[in-house]
Parts: structure tokens; C-alpha cells; sequence
């Protein structure tokens, strides 16, 4: 897994001020569809895709039937799968109703197994990034041993900007703010 640490605002606990500061976030990859996991599970277990398609295209609908009926579904290997609502509140017994529904959440909580795998595996960090334009999503570069060495927090860029948009792991994410 790789990781960087970009400069983010983030508020002043009790206040509406925001500062800057350095938060590791996940290098995104890329998505991996259906078909590509499929492959994948074909290639450790030699099971035909035809039957592998088929079986996870059954147990979508298995787990979409039993949310709907109120059920969490649990796979002890993998997580569990549960509802959540979000509605208004409403002060008086005559309003309440389905009025008050906004939307239905599906949630997954996953198992101590999957969470062990992920944070067990190899780490690496790939840079430590300061904001050259939030807004833009544009990211500057820098040597975080400049900062140890002299303290200096404007000094020590060593490569030009990344912006978002393109591909490649140097841009900068839509959830930033902290």
C-alpha cells in the first residue's frame, strides 16, 4: 500500500478558523471492476469465470434480498453488510411518517480478517505534498527532511507541481478537507 502526506486545512476545534496541516492519505490506484476480480479468483482456484460470475452475481442478490428484509449479512471472513437511515426529525407524533425519509445507506463493517490483511501489508511512502492551489487541487512536492533540519515550513520544494486531474498517484484528492 502507498501512502503520502499532503498539506491540508483543517478547523480549529472550536472554532471557524482552519490551519494547515500535514495528513497521510492512501495513493489511490485505480478501481478494480468485477471482471478483473473474477480473473483474479479464476487464476487461484482454476474455477471456471462462467460459474464465478454467476456465483457472485447470486450473492448480490442474496445480500440486496435480506437488507431489504431488515437482515445484516455477515460473511465471517469478510464483513458484514447492514442498513442505515438518514431522516428529519420531526417534533410532532403527526408527522411522523415516511415524510421524514431522506435516504437508506447500505454499510459494511469489515471482519477483524480483512482488516489484519490490509494493515498488515508493505507500506511506502511517496512523498509529502504542500498545497500550491486547494482549489485546483494542485500540490507541490517536497523534502520533509528540509523541514526536520532546519524547521524552516516554506523552504525545501524539490520537483514542480502535480495537479489533479490527470492520471498517475501525484494528484490531489477531492476530500481533503479534514
Amino acid at each position: 500500500m502507498r501512502l503520502k502526506s499532503l498539506e491540508v486545512p483543517m478547523n480549529k476545534i472550536g472554532t471557524k478558523e482552519s490551519e494547515l496541516r500535514y495528513v497521510l492519505k492512501p495513493v489511490k490506484a485505480g478501481t478494480i471492476g468485477d471482471k478483473e476480480v473474477i480473473n483474479f479468483c479464476q487464476t487461484l482456484t482454476q474455477v471456471p469465470r462462467a460459474y464465478l460470475k454467476a456465483s457472485l452475481e447470486s450473492i448480490l442478490q442474496a445480500i440486496g434480498h435480506y437488507l431489504t428484509l431488515g437482515y445484516s449479512v455477515k460473511f465471517e471472513e469478510l464483513g458484514t453488510f447492514y442498513t442505515t437511515v438518514d431522516s428529519n426529525a420531526v417534533l410532532d407524533v403527526a408527522d411522523a411518517g415516511m415524510t421524514q425519509l431522506k435516504n437508506i445507506y447500505i454499510r459494511f463493517r469489515p471482519s477483524t480478517d480483512l482488516s489484519d490483511t490490509v494493515r498488515s501489508a508493505d507500506i511506502d511512502l511517496e512523498g509529502v505534498y504542500k498545497i500550491v492551489d486547494f482549489e485546483k487541487k494542485i500540490y507541490e512536492k517536497v523534502n520533509p527532511s528540509t523541514y526536520i533540519d532546519d524547521g524552516n515550513s516554506g523552504s525545501g520544494s524539490d520537483s514542480g507541481n502535480n495537479s489533479g486531474g490527470g492520471s498517475g498517484s501525484d494528484t490531489g484528492g477531492g476530500d481533503l478537507v479534514g
